[in-house]
């Protein structure tokens, strides 16, 4: 979708994250819940890639640091910083 985005749109308008959802969470009167998709957008705005660890010193040290900087739990060494 990134990709596909980055074709048609300004780097500025790209979205930082995108939720897949089945459907809109619905309020009891059947307006879109927005608190709630608020909260969904949060939890997945930073994924932890626990499968790409650094290989080596190098990548460990700049993991860390990257880590630190953005206040994360943990970096992929195939994230992209300016996602």
């Amino acid at each position: 979708m990134r990709h596909y985005l980055s074709r048609q749109l300004p780097a500025h308008m790209i979205p930082s994250s995108f939720v897949m959802l089945e459907h809109l969470p619905l309020t009891t009167n059947g307006k879109v819940d927005r608190q709630l998709l608020a909260k969904l957008e949060q939890s997945s705005a930073n994924p932890v890639h626990t499968d790409d660890n650094p290989r080596n010193p190098i990548e460990t040290q700049l993991a860390v640091i990257w880590a630190d900087l953005l206040g994360l739990e943990q970096v992929s060494i195939h994230a992209n910083f300016f996602s």
